[in-house]
């Protein structure tokens, strides 16, 4: 990867940078079948982070895609048992929390080259609402928080922005919100959510007035990992990375969805969850007091709602 970077006017660049990406997903291959005790998680990651970033310098072109976002699924795996794992212990040469939010920070969402017919409207921006049901049948909401006044006041809301340039639909601009502001700890999920939002198994509600597009999706048979994504989301920020990708949210929890429609239903602003109060974003507020979103979010309660996942 570093003789692919090394010029990028020379062909012997643009041809050594495919054969790179070949050798990099043999390697996450055979991390990925790896056991945990046999390796060393933080020198690994750290590499292939890396070498990562500059193969996407190199590898512009469309049809490199879905090869690195194999590395990066792998990537953000072995990112997650790093964080996750007592015994590593930082090495000279390399980071005890790896890099790997800031290589997947360039990444892309999976797109399709056919613009969405859901998109008539014309939108400015769109966000996200991840749904999923904790193995002790709690169904919850992710949420992250902002501080919009600059004043280190804490508001919760979805995920969400504007539009870019090389969205190709409404669903490609909240999973690259999505993606962005989550720190690509959801990285292994980007290809399912993107076939789910595509389709007709997620509610999407468009507003008039702003011209934002709301996807609300429910993760079917979440796997423990995807939980403790608030847990690492903290260390990735105490350790300074999340400055590294620009990535302007405080912090992200999982928001249990019962006390969530409670507050809405007593026309509340401010949720109590554990002790701790989460306050909404009045205009995300106003969203969740929308019929089809309440609805949706009020049938996910009543059909998961203490009931083993």
């Amino acid at each position: 990867a570093a003789a692919a970077s090394s010029s990028s006017s020379s062909s012997q660049s643009r041809d050594s940078a495919p054969n790179a990406l070949h050798l990099l997903r043999s390697i996450a291959g055979l991390l990925a079948a790896a056991e945990s005790h046999d390796v060393d998680f933080a020198f690994w990651v750290n590499y292939l982070a890396q070498c990562l970033r500059l193969l996407h310098r190199q590898l512009s072109s469309r049809k490199y895609r879905a090869e690195l976002r194999e590395v990066e699924v792998v990537l953000g795996t072995l990112c997650a048992s790093a964080l996750r794992s007592r015994s590593q212990r930082p090495q000279p040469h390399c980071l005890l929390l790896p890099l790997a939010a800031v290589a997947l920070a360039t990444a892309k969402p999976v797109k399709t080259l056919q613009r969405s017919s859901a998109d008539s409207n014309q939108y400015r921006a769109a966000g996200l609402l991840l749904l999923a049901v904790r193995p002790d049948g709690n169904p919850c909401v992710l949420l992250g928080a902002e501080d919009r006044s600059q004043k280190n006041h804490e508001e919760w809301l979805y995920f969400g922005g504007k539009i870019d340039e090389a969205d190709d639909s409404s669903a490609g601009t909240a999973l690259r919100e999505f993606h962005e502001e989550t720190a690509c700890l959801f990285t292994s999920l980007l290809p399912d959510l993107d076939k789910v939002m595509r389709g007709s198994d997620a509610l999407r509600v468009f507003f008039p007035q702003g011209q934002f597009v709301l996807f609300c999706v429910l993760v079917r048979d979440p796997s423990a990992d995807l939980f403790e994504a608030p847990t690492l989301f903290r260390q990735l920020r105490a350790q300074g990375l999340l400055n590294s990708i620009d990535c302007k949210q405080l912090d992200i929890t999982w928001l249990p969805l019962k006390p969530l429609l409670a507050t809405i239903a007593a026309g509340d602003h401010i949720v109590v969850d554990e002790g701790k109060s989460h306050e909404l974003m009045r205009f995300f507020l106003q969203m969740l007091r929308d019929k089809r979103v309440y609805l949706y979010l009020d049938r996910t309660l009543t059909q998961h709602d203490g009931r083993k996942a």
